[in-house]
């Protein structure tokens, strides 16, 4: 499973995950809290929100080649930019700040982060455990804007890294990626990228990108969006990272900016440097 519906909305199961594992841990931290008559939800509140600001802003410093031609795009979040590093290091000296002379306060407020965190890292393992026979590359049948029929797999990329993006052209935050994506399809040639219409006809396709005048080198079909069916993508755009053997490595439900795009590609590309030594390693040994 790589998102969840909640309604009409559709979130990455990782972040549905994060935002559960709040919920536990600002429950435990009132509980305890109401028990020892020591304001610890509200401490816990503070601690999210600075661990939320610091992890941005590391991430903001990490990738500042992508944000400086947009400095403005710093708080626009909808990208999903954050680094867990910042967090922790906010959480690490926040802490010990806050509960120096609290003592009353420590019970409830570390207990409460530890069992958030507990809750995450297990279900985090259990749902790693559960995905690892889904992450293969599906087989489903696409079509080119000729209508010619081909099988995703007759177009990743053998030789390195494949990007499926699933869009349609009614949905804005498609429409706010695809510039992002066309530029990436032309800054980092060893990775491949299809875009992968969902349930749209060729020709609002074909006039979509005429109109908006996108150059996009794979453009695919599928109209019977059978990919997001086969990924359990529920809401649009997703993004989904392949190595070259078909493997997923990363899944992004929503818009991409150009900086949680480079960080993706980062993470691709040190996974398939993995596998290639790996696989030259075992090939040399006698």
């Amino acid at each position: 499973m790589n998102s969840l519906s909640v309604g009409p909305l559709a979130l990455s199961i990782q972040y549905f995950l994060v935002m559960l594992a709040i919920i536990i841990a600002w429950v435990v931290a009132a509980i305890m809290g109401r028990q020892r008559q020591v304001p610890a939800a509200d401490a816990l509140f503070s601690l999210v929100l600075l661990a939320l600001v610091g992890a941005r802003l590391v991430f903001v410093a990490r990738y500042w080649s992508d944000f400086s031609a947009a400095p403005m795009s710093i708080i626009d979040i909808r990208d999903g930019g954050f680094d867990a590093w910042g967090a922790l290091v906010v959480a690490l000296l926040w802490l010990p700040w806050r509960l120096r002379k609290q003592v009353a306060m420590r019970a409830p407020l570390l207990i409460s982060v530890l069992v958030g965190m507990g809750f995450w890292g297990i279900t985090t393992l259990m749902l790693s455990m559960m995905e690892q026979h889904g992450r293969q590359l599906p087989q489903v049948e696409l079509q080119t804007l000729n209508e010619e029929s081909l099988a995703l797999s007759d177009v990743i990329n053998p030789e390195g890294g494949t990007i499926v993006n699933l869009w349609a052209t009614w949905c804005p935050p498609c429409q706010r990626e695809m510039p992002v994506l066309e530029k990436a399809q032309d800054k980092y040639p060893e990775f491949r990228f299809l875009f992968v219409n969902q349930g749209e006809a060729s020709w609002t396709v074909q006039q979509y990108l005429q109109r908006e005048g996108l150059n996009l080198d794979y453009m695919l079909l599928d109209k019977h969006a059978k990919m997001s069916l086969a990924v359990a993508a529920h809401g649009l755009p997703a993004t989904l990272f392949y190595d070259a053997n078909g493997q997923l490595v990363d899944f992004r439900m929503g818009e991409l900016s150009a900086a949680t795009l480079a960080r993706s590609l980062k993470k691709l590309s040190t996974l398939q440097d993995t596998t290639d030594e790996e696989s030259v390693h075992v090939q040399s040994t006698p």
